[in-house]
């Protein structure tokens, strides 16, 4: 089980409130049942901590036993938890190519009914991995680039010469370029676009391929359901401060005999919180 903690600031003045991702196996990521019910047991430990649920399955395993499993071994967690359960359908980009993403939504409904379309996401490792990798890649040249260490003049030059190999860059010259028939063509095909491109094209490509991923729009719900939770907190914290400055400004006035606040005092009173 993985935690990652990310700092996030708020427009309300209460210090940094922090969302923190935790990852863990899936309660049937075992084929073995006394195995898997220790998996479903470290997920169950963290249900309490958590503000959303994101459950990943294997959009090209559907069918098969071992993911039928994991969905069943999913129905009493979402149904306990199902108003902040999102479900991301991966790999889409490796289904049979007559599966549709509705097809692969009826189907999930079928074991999941409880889980409303709107939080059923299909989204493509492929794409979500090379957008990461070229990123790096190209972060990388700039920073060799501006040391003055880079043994390449170009961007293009650079990717070709140390990554040509890598399934990631061949993924990429697909998705950007389209197909090619072996290595040969993949060169002549990468480089006649690749000379045209100047820094802002190969941005553009980058976030292109990232917007194929669609991972955008159930990452920006589940962490606007993290970002609603803190403000909350925010707000409750500012609440209390309000709460205990007021009171005890009244404590201060009645030993002094005052019996009302001023609205100066009233304003100190929310200045200082």
């Amino acid at each position: 089980m993985l935690e990652a903690e990310l700092s996030v600031e708020l427009e309300a003045d209460s210090g940094n409130i922090s969302i923190t991702l935790i990852d863990t196996p899936g309660p049937n990521d075992s084929r073995d049942s006394e195995e898997g019910h220790v998996l479903k047991q470290a997920v169950d430990s963290v249900l309490n901590k958590v503000d959303a649920i994101c459950c990943v399955s294997d959009a090209s395993a559907f069918g098969q036993q071992h993911s039928d499993n994991l969905l069943q071994g999913l129905q009493s967690v979402i149904e306990e938890n199902k108003a902040r359960v999102y479900i991301l359908l991966n790999k889409f980009d490796n289904v049979d190519g007559d599966t549709t993403e509705d097809g692969l939504k009826t189907t999930l409904h079928n074991y999941l009914p409880m889980i409303p379309s709107k939080r059923v996401f299909v989204t493509k490792a492929l794409y979500c991995t090379t957008t990461n990798k070229f990123r790096k890649a190209f972060n990388a040249f700039n920073d060799a680039k501006f040391d003055n260490t880079s043994e390449f003049n170009s961007i293009e030059n650079f990717l070709w010469n140390v990554h040509k190999d890598q399934a990631w860059f061949k993924s990429f010259v697909k998705i950007s370029f389209g197909d090619y028939d072996d290595e040969e063509s993949m060169k002549k095909k990468y480089y006649k676009n690749a000379r045209r491109m100047d820094d802002e094209d190969w941005e553009d490509e980058i976030q292109s391929c990232y917007k194929f991923s669609l991972i955008e729009k159930p990452m920006q719900l589940m962490l606007n359901t993290c970002y609603k939770n803190a403000s909350l907190i925010c707000l409750n914290k500012i609440a209390r401060r309000v709460k205990k400055t007021i009171s005890e400004l009244e404590t201060e006035m009645q030993f002094m005999g005052d019996d009302k606040m001023t609205q100066e005092q009233v304003d100190n009173a929310f200045g200082e919180c």
